[in-house]
This record gives C-alpha cells, structure tokens and sequence, in this order.
C-alpha cells in the first residue's frame, strides 16, 4: 500500500526521496511503527505522530492513502532543567 509521509523539523534528514514530504510503500496492515522503522527513525525521535490531521501512536495501522505527519520534540524534555525567566 502507499501512504503520504511527512516529516517535520529535523526530522526532515530521514527523507527517502530528499523532499519532506512523499509517498512510501509498505505492507498491508503496516503500522506507523513500521513505518518509522522503516525511515530509520528512532522511538524518541518522533513526540506526534498525525494519520489524517488525527493523532495517533505507533501501534496506529495505515492503510491505502493515509497521510503520516511525523513532528520531532520540540525543546526541551526530561533534562531541560527548570524553566528560565526571559
């Protein structure tokens, strides 16, 4: 099946095509996982994942058409340190 991804922000260095957003072909019954394994994404790589403007998760299953919105962290995380005043 083919599915449109779409990847975000730093994510964009795992492109198969050298555009950020373009088609991949995966298995029937494949999930996002698949997917972003498939890309060579690691798990803590990707903090929202959208099928279809919804969010999801990796266990998500695509099918024919979907379209795969793929967001890295933005900043900051369990190490960030406490916030700072501007």
């Amino acid at each position: 099946m083919r599915v449109r991804v779409g990847l975000h922000g730093s994510l964009e260095q795992y492109t198969l095509t050298g555009q950020s957003v373009f088609d991949c072909e995966l298995p029937e019954g494949a999930s996002v996982g698949r997917l972003t394994r498939s890309l060579g994404l690691a798990d803590d790589l990707t903090s929202v994942i959208l099928v279809n403007d919804k969010t999801t998760g990796p266990d998500h299953t695509l099918h024919e058409g979907d379209c795969v919105t793929l967001i890295p962290p933005l900043a900051g995380g369990e190490n960030a340190g406490p916030p700072r005043s501007l």
